[in-house]
């Protein structure tokens, strides 16, 4: 049993843990699907594209003209843009333009080869909050969105890039990772076993139904306003939101917007904030979260108070997130300092059972890690916030980002057994249905495999506890 729970009454609103900040209200839909890592959620993706029949709208924020979202033989999404133009559809891609050189984004100098194969593009900069605004290379459009027809909505974290592609098996190396500029098979083989590419870990959801409108809604206004418009695009026009009659699940578009950006959110908007904390403050028995940062104050200390009232937490982390850039630097920096916060918290022994944080490596080469850019929050099994917003004041205060906020019990509860069974490399039926019992074996998988790590043998799953990559080397001998 985990801590006991405050004498105080935690007041939950009626329509908790929706946003009243964000933009969009809450809609409903009859179709939900989530997409976890990138062979499936690409697979997805791209059959959407190629049935596409009137438009599709992409928001990129890393990218290559090159990525191939079914590799190796697929073509690449340049490719299935241009054969969709080529049947008359609309094909429209937002392109995140940074301040500064950023490797892995899709330059300016790709504008006539979009303007060639009839793919209409926009380049955008990004602006910053407050007192980060002197420090303009922290801004980043990083929202990543598919709009099909008006239709379906693609909303997710995998940056179009080959790197971040990789399937549910996460094996240590895998050349279907190594961009597809590079062509010498030997140059490859020799990528793709580089102990800095590592396989990673993501996610991504897709809906049908009125909330699609919004995805399109934030993409229009977000192409209307973009900082960088020439005669050959146009401005466009979005789409009203209709209805789905007879759905039951409820869903909710929220987003980061940093002030002054555009017209329609001069203001900006942090909606992706408040759902994140109400989520958290709303939460009574679990919460399972997978984030690639982790060094937000105020999500930290809320999550603390849930641990304090009962609640059970689980959480798959970076232990290295962006190591060795300038921003990895402050951002290691910070999230070691949130981490510890936590750390002091699990000391208590009452609190070792309520908050559980771990990081994942390869089986087959268990000194390689796996990348957890996901960013993921489950709550009592019902509950699922998922898109590009990680746990950080970058994400939450001033980076464009989006999530898609739902409520359904059934295929929440039947996405965090996918990512439990994925994690402990069992079958789906062996993972408990209670959050209690499922957060058992993470712990007994952890501690055992840590055992076996130290004794230079493979682990029997993905997971270890979480701890700084240089303290693990030392104790793995």
């Amino acid at each position: 049993m985990c801590a006991t729970a405050r004498s105080a009454t935690l007041v939950i609103m009626a329509d908790r843990p929706f946003a009243s900040g964000s933009s969009y209200p809450v809609r409903t839909t009859s179709s939900l699907d989530f997409f976890v890592d990138g062979e499936h959620s690409f697979e997805a993706i791209a059959a959407a594209i190629s049935a596409a029949q009137g438009y599709v709208y992409i928001t990129c924020a890393y990218g290559s003209v090159a990525f191939k979202p079914c590799p190796p033989a697929g073509p690449s999404l340049l490719d299935l843009c241009a054969q969709a133009c080529e049947r008359g559809v609309t094909v429209a891609v937002l392109i995140w333009l940074p301040d500064g050189t950023v490797s892995d984004t899709i330059p300016l100098t790709q504008a006539d080869e979009f303007a060639r194969r009839r793919i209409a593009a926009r380049w955008d900069k990004a602006k910053c909050r407050g007192v980060y605004a002197v420090v303009p290379q922290l801004a980043c459009h990083h929202q990543k969105t598919f709009v099909i027809d008006g239709q379906k909505a693609f909303v997710g974290g995998i940056n179009m890039v080959q790197s971040y592609w990789d399937t549910r098996a996460h094996a240590s190396v895998d050349e279907r990772r190594v961009g597809y500029e590079v062509t010498d098979a030997g140059l490859r083989a020799r990528t793709a076993a580089d102990m800095k590419l590592l396989p990673l870990h993501d996610a991504f959801s897709a809906f049908t139904g009125p909330a699609v409108a919004d995805v399109e809604a934030n993409f229009v206004e977000r192409w209307n306003g973009a900082s960088l418009r020439d005669a050959t695009t146009r401005d466009l026009m979005a789409s009203l939101a209709g209805s789905d009659p007879g759905a039951a699940t409820r869903i909710q578009i929220v987003r980061t917007i940093a002030p002054d950006t555009y017209p329609h959110t001069a203001s900006g908007e942090e909606s992706v904030k408040e759902a994140m904390l109400a989520l958290i403050a709303s939460a009574t028995q679990s919460i399972y979260f997978e984030n690639q940062y982790f060094f937000d104050g105020d999500v930290v200390e809320a999550i603390r108070a849930a641990a304090n009232r009962g609640v059970r937490v689980v959480g798959l982390l970076c232990r290295s997130p962006d190591a060795g850039t300038t921003v990895g630097v402050l951002e290691d920096f910070l999230d070691a300092g949130s981490e510890s916060r936590l750390r002091w918290a699990v000391l208590d022994p009452a609190m070792q059972k309520c908050v559980q944080l771990y990081s994942p490596v390869t089986t087959d080469l268990p000194t390689k890690d796996i990348y957890v850019h996901a960013k993921l929050m489950i709550a009592d099994d019902r509950y699922a916030l998922l898109g590009s917003a990680n746990i950080a004041f970058t994400s939450l205060e001033f980076h464009s980002e989006m999530c898609a906020l739902v409520d359904d019990a059934g295929k929440v509860l039947a996405l965090r057994r996918s990512l439990f069974a994925e994690h402990l490399c069992v079958p789906e039926d062996e993972v408990p249905p209670g959050f209690a019992d499922g957060a058992g074996m993470w712990a007994a998988h952890a501690v055992g495999n840590l055992a076996r790590l130290k004794g230079r043998a493979a682990p029997n799953s993905r997971v270890i506890p979480l701890s700084p990559v240089s303290a693990w080397n030392e104790d793995a001998g």
